[in-house]
């Protein structure tokens, strides 16, 4: 919501013009954060995904405890009620040098696989620069709040079947769009940089 003092009417034009309150924000480039990319341009990313461990043994180690650091998939009973031919996944990792090396669980016959699942992720284009902004003091336009600009609330809004996002809400009040703000381009600074 925007406040606004007066409307003149000039050779037909309506102007309105902002109250003081309605200041717009420069946030600047933090100079010494600016990092070139090294893989600018690229827009696929390949990043662990779940990893995965899973067992097989002859008899269950006695440092495993199904559903609480192991979950066992599959085994064979006897007649006497004995668990063998052991199959399961390990919870996480910590385990594994203990069950590896532990003399005391030889006699299990315990073999550990580990896959890493490697993800792809499409994205734009990595920018040639990586870069911090410097935050500065902005004032909210609607409850007045001053707060600095690195304390924005991420919001998103769906009115009128229109989804607009924003990074400029209010913190206190959480006005969607809560002042006028531009964030400095690094093309703007580009040709002072020495990279």
């Amino acid at each position: 919501m925007h406040n606004y003092t007066r409307i003149l009417i000039i050779n037909c034009y309506i102007c309105i013009e902002p109250t003081i309150k309605d200041m717009k924000y420069l946030i600047l480039i933090d100079k010494k954060s600016i990092k070139r990319n090294p893989n600018a341009g690229s827009q696929v990313t390949k990043m662990f995904g779940a990893r995965e461990i899973d067992f097989e043994c002859d008899k269950l180690p006695d440092i495993l405890i199904d559903e609480k650091n192991c979950f066992i998939s599959t085994y064979k009973v006897s007649n006497k009620g004995v668990k063998s031919d052991i199959t399961g996944y390990l919870d996480n990792d910590d385990l594994i040098e203990e069950l590896l090396t532990n003399k005391k669980y030889k006699d299990c016959n315990i073999t550990i696989n580990v896959h890493n699942n490697i993800e792809t992720i499409n994205h734009f284009p990595i920018p040639k620069y990586s870069f911090k902004y410097t935050p500065l003091k902005v004032k909210c336009n609607e409850c007045g709040h001053e707060f600095m600009s690195n304390e924005f609330l991420s919001m998103s809004n769906d009115d009128d079947d229109e989804y607009r996002s924003t990074v400029t809400g209010c913190p206190k009040c959480n006005e969607y769009d809560c002042c006028d703000v531009r964030y400095q381009n690094i093309k703007e600074i580009e040709h002072e940089l020495k990279l």
